[in-house]
């Protein structure tokens, strides 16, 4: 099959083969016919190399991919070939990544778990499923499993403008929050406004802890004030602004 193999790490490392081996699916597994394949940070970050994480060579790299599946293993049930279907790149009961740890979606077919699969509706299209699970998937267990978000909260989202960032933000609106969304340009807060952002900090003409407060006041540990600040601040930045988070949040809030 044709693929865009990493072979080693660095800008030099990817290599476009035309004759890589198909895979063949395991018991439990489906090989699916990529139509469509996403392009997250993480596929950067793979490419160049991250401290403590192994990468056995050669790698295919795409975390998101969508497409039919082409083939079945003897043990699968409940799917067929041609069913259209997403993959979650987290291998829950197995661990790994795929496009990390196991090959990924950059090639015309990619081996999946069943448990990684998910139906793809009518009506919508391999571009837009691939789209969804590294960003969407990420931002839906920070707004919902973690930070629980629901209306009339206020929510803070510092780098508002990645990928997973942007997700949050609607996924807040979409619950009925405040949305206060942290970005460093005037332009992409421009962006952040039209998504529905409801307050925009540009943190790199302002602090962002002294603007929240100027919007929903500085949070007191008790009495008078405890109601001030917000419900959840959204934080994947870490860094020196992790302890910063931590004072605009009321008491008993998320981070």
């Amino acid at each position: 099959m044709k693929a865009v193999v990493l072979h080693e790490h660095g800008a030099g490392g990817l290599r476009y083969e035309t004759d890589f081996p198909d895979p063949v699916p395991g018991a439990d597994e489906v090989v699916l016919r990529v139509r469509a394949t996403a392009l997250n940070y993480h596929d950067v970050f793979t490419r160049r190399g991250m401290p403590g994480i192994r990468i056995a060579m050669p790698a295919i790299m795409g975390l998101d991919v969508a497409g039919e599946i082409a083939a079945v293993g003897p043990e699968v049930a409940g799917w067929k070939v041609g069913d259209r279907v997403l993959g979650d790149p987290i291998n829950r009961v197995e661990g790994g990544l795929t496009g990390e740890t196991v090959h990924g979606g950059l090639a015309e077919y990619c081996r999946l778990k069943t448990h990684q699969l998910v139906v793809i509706p009518d009506g919508i299209g391999f571009e837009a499923a691939a789209a969804l699970p590294c960003a969407y998937g990420t931002a839906r267990r920070m707004m919902f499993t973690k930070g629980r978000v629901t209306a009339g909260e206020k929510v803070l989202i510092l780098g508002a403008s990645g990928g997973v960032g942007v997700c949050c933000v609607q996924l807040a609106k979409l619950a009925g929050a405040t949305v206060i969304a942290a970005t460093g340009s005037q332009q992409k807060a421009a962006r952040l406004r039209a998504l529905g952002a409801d307050h925009v900090i540009n943190y790199a003409e302002q602090d962002f802890v002294q603007a929240v407060y100027g919007l929903h006041g500085k949070p007191a540990r008790r009495g008078a004030g405890s109601e001030n600040g917000v419900d959840v601040v959204v934080n994947y930045t870490g860094g020196d602004t992790w302890t910063r988070s931590l004072r605009v949040l009321r008491v008993g809030a998320g981070c």
